[in-house]
Order: structure tokens, then sequence, then C-alpha cells
């Protein structure tokens, strides 16, 4: 039987209210139906509602972000942003969709938000803030630049409104259904070209996080919302760092295959990443959070 404060903690849970954005991305196709299951109140933030609405139905509110009396009413007790816009590219097209997507969207998000009472505010970063594979945040592209300048107005709106925040980092994430292309869908892809893929020396190394274990870190800091400390940063790896070119050699082991790469053709990025891998302390410790997936599997 049951305790009381069991049964009250389960309840508690379960009535969170989340808002979401970038549900059409690749990790909020696997958080939202995720959130649905567990019996959570779901709002979604997007440009495109009617094709939310038309993927979970009446299961979730869909608006834009301009619908501030639908959000305000909802009351979200955290809000997850998981919106963004990342390129390689630094011309101009491509740092005007990184700006009005990772500072001017968040801006406006924050504003509706600030009047939310007891808010815990999940921002979405990425590895690519710490250059160094350190604590100090430096930019390593103009995608990872926008990404800190967003953290900066998060911490200005949490301490002038008063709510919580916490950073998510995924390091380099892979799964199923990822609509977008990413740097081991080429290299699958290698396997069965007749034309060698082309690619850099494959001397980085980084850290790759199965998307279900992803999904279980955020899963884990909603159960655990009233835990965390403000300004928290979760990262999001196994801490095992792979090269390029042993991942090849893992796809070409479980897959039976060669991979036809030409090894050295592209040069290095500018200030390309070397050494990237995940310290998932903050998460063991305070979250009991582990990735349980190996690369192989």
């Amino acid at each position: 039987r049951k305790s009381n404060k069991q049964v009250f903690s389960k309840w508690k849970i379960k009535m969170k209210k989340i808002l979401i954005t970038g549900a059409s991305g690749f990790v909020g196709s696997y958080l939202i139906p995720k959130l649905l299951e567990n019996k959570y109140k779901v709002i979604i933030i997007s440009r495109s509602p009617k094709l939310i609405s038309k993927t979970y139905g009446k299961a979730v509110i869909a608006c834009t972000v301009e619908d501030e009396e639908i959000i305000s009413k909802f009351s979200p007790n955290i809000a997850i942003n998981l919106a963004t816009y990342s390129s390689s590219s630094d011309d101009l097209e491509s740092q005007n969709q990184m700006i009005d997507a990772n500072i001017v969207f968040l801006s406006r998000l924050l504003n509706v938000l600030k009047s939310s009472k007891n808010l815990l505010f999940i921002n979405t970063g990425t590895f690519a803030e710490y250059f160094s594979n350190n604590s100090e945040l430096d930019p390593a592209y103009f995608y990872s630049a926008t990404k800190i300048a967003g953290r900066y107005l998060i911490k200005y709106y949490s301490k002038n409104y008063s709510f919580k925040t916490a950073h998510v980092i995924p390091y380099s994430l892979y799964g199923p259904k990822d609509a977008r292309k990413k740097l081991i869908h080429f290299l699958t892809d290698s396997l069965n070209s007749k034309v060698p893929i082309k690619t850099t020396k494959g001397e980085q190394t980084l850290d790759f996080i199965y998307i279900k274990d992803l999904i279980d870190l955020y899963l884990r800091i909603i159960e655990n919302s009233d835990l965390i400390k403000d300004g928290i940063e979760f990262k999001g790896g196994t801490g095992i760092g792979t090269s390029i070119k042993d991942l090849v050699g893992v796809i070409e082991k479980v897959t039976n295959k060669t991979a036809n790469i030409e090894w050295g053709s592209l040069p290095y990025r500018k200030r390309d990443i070397m050494l990237a891998t995940g310290s998932c302390k903050n998460a063991e410790t305070v979250l009991n959070w582990k990735a349980k997936y190996t690369l192989e599997e």
C-alpha cells in the first residue's frame, strides 16, 4: 500500500504543465510523446500550430508565441526550449536565421513567460559553447555564439522575474528518425557509396549519445524539478570520447561493410572542435542519471 506522501508526489508530478518549443525537431519528436504518455499537460509553441494539431490532435494545446492569452491561461510551471536554428555556414543569411531563432524568438518567449509563477525554464544549449572542452564559455562557431548570448538573456529574465533556470547541453546526438543529416549519417551513407565520401582526417574526438538517453535526462529533470538549483547545467553525454575514425570502425564492425571515405580530402574548420566529451557529474549527483546505451548498441 502506498503512503499518502507517495500518492501526493505522484499526483504532483502528473499535474505538471509543460510548455515546449521546437516540437518538430529531432528531440521534440521523441520528448513530446513521452510527456503525453506520462500524463503531463502540454502546450506547444510553434510557427505552424495547425501542423502540430494535425500531429498530436487534442492531446496538446498548440499556439504561436504571439498567443499570450492562451499561454497565460495555461500557466506552465515548466518550459523546455528546444527551438533553435543551427548552421555551419557564416554567410549573412544563415547568421540572420540563427539570430532570429536563437536570440529574437527566445527574447519573445521569455517576455511572454515573465509573469509565470514558480517556473522552471529548461534551456537547450550545445557542446560547441565550450571550444576547449572545459567549463569556460567560448563559442566555436557563430551558432554557439548565439546560444551563449541566449544564456545571458535567460539569466537577465530569471533574475528580474524570479524563475529558476536549468541548461541541458546535448553532445553528439544520434538515433532513428532524425530528419536532419548529421555526421553519423554521412559516414553511414559511405557504406553504400561507389563515390568516396570526402571528409577531414577524422581526428576529432566526440561524445556520441543516443536519443533515448537524452530524452531520459529531460524526464529526470521534470520529475525532480523541485530539486533543481537555479542556473544548474546538465551535460547530456556519455563521458566517453570516440574519434571519427574509430566511429567508422564501429559502423563497419556492426554492419560488416566497408566505408568508402577519402580521409583528409577536406580541411578542418577554422575553429573545429577537436575534443568534446561531457562530464555528467551534475546529472549523476542530482538526478541519478547516466547514459545507458553504448555506441555499439
